[in-house]
């Protein structure tokens, strides 16, 4: 039953891996474009919030809500909360 799960968390931790480059490419372009579009990046933090128990995105998560905290302190505190949190689980 173990092997089962684990080749589960494996694909699926290949299919996030997969998807980093493009995650990626869009933080560098929410960068460079000074883009401050709440959502947008609001969902990608939580998109790499979830990914982190399967030990993926942690850096990408800290690139961008270090942008976002220089327009919005607030906001990025909470999420460094819960990036805090989830490093302690």
């Amino acid at each position: 039953m173990s092997s089962n799960i684990d080749d589960v968390l494996r694909m699926t931790r290949k299919q996030i891996e997969s998807i980093l480059p493009p995650i990626n490419f869009e933080i560098d372009a929410i960068i460079k474009k000074n883009d401050r579009t709440i959502k947008k990046i609001e969902e990608i933090l939580d998109a790499l919030l979830s990914y982190m128990p399967l030990g993926i995105g942690e850096p990408e998560f800290k690139k961008l809500n270090k942008y976002y905290k220089s327009f919005n302190k607030e906001n990025a505190d909470i999420y460094n909360e819960f990036y805090q949190e989830l490093m302690l689980e």
